[in-house]
């Protein structure tokens, strides 16, 4: 083969698909290299679809019909050798996905994934074995790092189980140009697998220097609050604040879009209260002109992600905080910078390309304060199966931030404003109504994307909101509060817990019943939490 390979993962043994030998346990599952058949798209599961056209390898489908996109596959050839080529030419919702069915699994299974992949500039490109059917689910999951050379990928498969109708997919994140060959999917037995795994053990990477030198442990709060409110925080052994900035509060809402001193000044109150007790804020600039993500159509308002012009109301806010506030003192803890963008597709140089945006927000910022952290969220309302796509930022004072409220079917079980109202008495751990388990083994499963980042970067994270509303059934709240907050300890990641004093669904301070709406503490989850928040006493 004349074409240059870059080896992107290499194996302290090598290992021939081939050679190997055949028995029941072995052998190919999926075999797609020089010799494989071009054919017409396939549509997954023969669904119609106007988003794919072109030529693909015989087996395979496109399962992007239910996006808005353009999709073009065709045979290509270099130095003789032919690969698969798919060009995403438009992207308005969701992401260009193909598929090879694999059959079905059970039981534990051990698989070596190989290829090689090259793409038109550096992209996430997110890969693994899925369930084929309802609900969908990953089974195993994997991401890439493409650039413009050729690259080989080799990943070690563990499976518990799968289902009669598993599938091998690729997801391609925007607008770009894909190019993938010698794609090959092998089963191997026990023994193999040992081995594999054995040769293919990486460090993580060392830690960075910690921006924040003590365990941050806290709750997310507003402008609305007042003095007593933060004594009462103290009083519960809070360290640490998330200050939303809601929409409204330094900006106007209406053209010309000036800022509003009046809650600049409430920002400063909020700050000397805190400052007083020794109470760190994470200013968390919630709601923009152009970005009021909120469940009410009538009220919502994403413009920001189809006009640049709220880009630079965005970056004009941050020069001002940057500016009034980076001689503040230890009380300002850090800068983050949106919550939870969702621009729904990662085109490039477009409006809708949020890291661009980060980028131009962390140089503004840079020009006046050169230490405080930044806090940058990944796309998809700050997702944690997004950081398969988070880059990691060349300024050393970043802080990775991710929020969590999965699944929605418990966290938010009878709030018929995000449609989950006809959830109800689901519990934790249990099964939801599509008969997922979801216990702690699901919950760690759902954060292996942000571990691996972290692993891979050494970076430090944050978890900015998580929640269980108070009425789930028995004690779900407590029970997936725990496991949650046990899995942020180990990792080391800080976080808060939303909300305090805002909707009372999310009150600690609210007892387990929806009808009543009095406070009273005398609940499992105000206890568990003040167990935590005792820790920042120690």
């Amino acid at each position: 083969m004349l074409l240059a390979v870059v080896p992107l993962l290499l194996l302290a043994v090598q290992y021939d698909p081939v050679s190997a030998g055949k028995t029941e346990e072995t052998g190919y599952l999926i075999n797609s290299g020089p010799g494989t058949e071009f054919v017409p798209v396939v549509s997954f599961k023969g669904r119609e679809n106007n988003c794919a056209s072109g030529m693909l390898w015989k087996g395979w489908e496109d399962d992007s019909a239910w996006c808005t996109l353009k999709a073009e596959y065709s045979r290509q050839e270099e130095d003789g050798v032919p690969f698969q080529r798919v060009t995403v030419t438009t992207v308005t919702f969701g992401r260009c996905q193909f598929t090879r069915g694999i059959g079905g699994i059970r039981g534990k299974q051990y698989m070596l994934l190989m290829f090689k992949a090259r793409a038109s500039h550096v992209m996430p490109v997110v890969f693994g074995i899925r369930m084929n059917d309802a609900p969908y689910e990953f089974h195993w999951e994997s991401m890439m790092r493409t650039g413009r050379k050729w690259a080989e990928y080799t990943r070690l498969v563990e499976l518990d189980a799968a289902d009669e109708s598993a599938g091998l997919y690729f997801f391609l994140p925007g607008l770009m140009t894909f190019d993938i060959m010698d794609v090959s999917l092998t089963k191997l037995d026990r023994k193999e697998a040992k081995k594999m795994k054995k040769a293919m053990i990486k460090k993580p990477a060392k830690p960075k220097p910690r921006l924040w030198k003590k365990r941050m442990r806290g709750v997310t709060v507003d402008l609305r609050r007042k003095e007593d409110d933060v004594e009462d925080l103290l009083k519960w052994n809070v360290n640490f604040v998330r200050v939303h900035l809601r929409y409204g509060d330094l900006v106007e809402v209406t053209p010309p879009y000036k800022f509003r001193e009046e809650g600049f000044e409430k920002l400063d109150d909020m700050l000397n209260w805190c400052e007083k007790r020794g109470i760190r804020c994470l200013l968390d600039l919630h709601g923009m002109p152009g970005k009021r993500d909120v469940c009410e159509e009538k009220d919502r308002d994403l413009r920001i992600w189809e006009d640049f012009r709220f880009h630079d109301l965005l970056v004009e806010t941050w020069k001002k905080l940057a500016n009034r506030y980076v001689n503040r003192g230890d009380v300002v803890a850090g800068y983050d910078l949106l919550n939870e963008p969702n621009p729904g597709n990662f085109t490039p140089g477009s409006p809708a390309d949020w890291y661009a945006l980060v980028r131009r927000l962390i140089a503004v910022i840079r020009e006046t304060d050169r230490d405080t952290p930044i806090i940058v969220e990944p796309t998809a309302w700050g997702g944690v199966t997004e950081y398969a796509f988070m880059p990691e930022f060349d300024d050393p004072r970043i802080i990775y931030s991710l929020h969590y409220y999965q699944p929605h079917e418990i966290t938010h079980q009878g709030v018929a404003v995000v449609g989950q109202g006809d959830t109800k008495n689901v519990r934790y751990p249990g099964k939801v109504p599509n008969g997922t388990m979801w216990d702690r083994k699901k919950m760690l499963g759902t954060l292996s994307q942000v571990f691996e980042f972290q692993d891979r970067t050494g970076a430090e994270m944050y978890a900015g909101e998580f929640s269980c509303i108070r009425w789930a059934p028995g004690d779900t709240g407590v029970n997936w509060l725990r496991d949650f907050v046990d899995i942020m300890e180990e990792r080391g990641i800080h976080w808060t817990y939303h909300a305090f004093r805002e909707y009372d669904g999310w009150s600690l301070e609210h007892p387990d019943n929806r009808d009543d709406t009095d406070p009273d503490t005398d609940n499992g989850r105000y206890r568990l939490m003040m167990k935590y928040f005792l820790r920042n006493a120690k």
